[in-house]
């Protein structure tokens, strides 16, 4: 079950930061009153705050049922799900050095989960 609560976090902050910038790409963001509130209360980006939120309250189960120093870089696995994203999805340009850092990150998770 911790398992299930861990993965369901990491989703819904996934699916938030796809909301968000999802958000933010169909209306510029102004620093004037209107524009703020204009992109703080758009469908997209209003979602993503809250499944945001939701995964910050998951994550307060999973801080409760693994430890720290596990469960935090395996946190990390969200940025290669994100980077898959920005790759497949909305075509940003990606260098090699890109590639190397996922490659560390990936790397990283695997020998902080390894037992």
């Amino acid at each position: 079950m911790r398992y299930v609560i861990f993965i369901s976090s990491i989703a819904l902050a996934v699916i938030g930061q796809i909301l968000l910038k999802r958000g933010i790409q169909a209306q510029p963001f102004t620093f004037q009153l209107a524009g703020i509130l204009k992109t703080l209360f758009s469908p997209l980006v209003l979602g993503g705050f809250v499944l945001y939120g939701l995964s910050s309250l998951l994550w307060l189960l999973v801080l409760q049922k693994f430890p720290l120093h596990v469960a935090s870089p395996l946190l990390s696995l969200s940025y290669v799900l994100l980077f898959v994203y920005g790759v497949f999805f909305l075509k940003e340009p990606i260098s090699p050095w890109n590639y190397a850092g996922l490659g560390f990150i990936v790397v990283g998770a695997i020998l902080v989960a390894w037992k």
